[in-house]
Parts: structure tokens; sequence; C-alpha cells
């Protein structure tokens, strides 16, 4: 059963945090299919706004709650455990440098691989393919990852909520 939490705003036909899922999971597929920055941007910064269509009144509704030992929300837990998600920690950071045209020290670095990679690609897939990664860890040695898999991963972590 799907979750109906209604914004006072959204825009038209997007009211709820579940429509702002689905349209997140269709940008998702534009990009598998065919990355591009374009859509990549209105992912990214539809993932980020996502939490705050899940609790409108942000951290702000249950910090008080903390201090006092009160039980937070369903809702407020989410929005809270999202601070510490590492792909949603990514999702942000991405989201905010593009915002501010500035990048943060915690801003992960990016680069672009194109081609054709055996077990990254899939019949379909042009050759000249767009994989986007995204710098995962900044400890030691650096590691990346391809950005498509911490978009799945947080999708996957919206739609668990969502629809439970």
């Amino acid at each position: 059963m799907e979750k109906e939490l209604n914004m006072e705003g959204g825009l038209y036909e997007l009211k709820t945090a579940t429509d702002l899922l689905k349209k997140a999971k269709m940008e998702f597929q534009e990009l598998h299919n065919s990355p591009n920055e374009f859509v990549l941007f209105n992912l990214l910064c539809t993932l980020n706004h996502l939490r705050d269509w899940i609790l409108p009144a942000g951290h702000k509704s249950y910090k008080e709650k903390e201090e006092t030992g009160c039980m937070l929300t369903k809702e407020e837990e989410f929005h809270k455990s999202l601070h510490t998600n590492k792909n949603y920690v990514i999702v942000n950071s991405l989201c905010n440098a593009s915002k501010h045209f500035k990048k943060k020290e915690r801003t992960p670095e990016t680069h672009i691989k194109c081609g054709f990679f055996a077990g990254k690609n899939e019949a379909g897939h042009s050759l000249n393919y767009r994989h986007y990664y995204v710098e995962i860890e900044k400890e030691g040695n650096k590691k990346f990852k391809d950005l498509q898999e911490v978009v799945e991963e947080l999708l996957t972590d919206y739609s668990n909520f969502l629809d439970n």
C-alpha cells in the first residue's frame, strides 16, 4: 500500500511524495536508457528534494523531540536517517554543488567515461554510452562508483519507505 503524504503545494498533479518518487523513477529510466546531464540534473534535484516532500517541516519537527526523548514519527525517523545515508549524502552534495556553482570540501569528485564496457552496458546501449562516476571515499585511496548505482540504491530506500 502506498503512503499518500499530501503537500499543501506541489505542482499541478505532483502533489505527494509518492508522485515525486514516480517522477524520479521515470527520470532514472530515462538516464539509464540515454544518459545525459539534463536528465541527471533533474534526477539529482528530485531525489534531493523528495526528503522534503516526505517531511515538509524538516528537521525542526523532530529536533525538540530528540532533545526531550519523545518518539519520532516514521517520517521523522526516515528523514533523519537520510542524513547518514551514504547515497543520499552524495546526491545532496552534487545537487547543492550544482545549485551554488561551487564545490565544498565534502563535494565528491566526479568524472565521465564514454564507451561500451563489459559488465556495465546492456544490449541496445550505444558504443559511446556515458557513465557518470562519483567519488565514494575520501580517505586513503580514492574509490569511484557508477552514479546510476548510487541513485538506484537511494531510489530503493525511498521506495521501501513510501511503499510500506
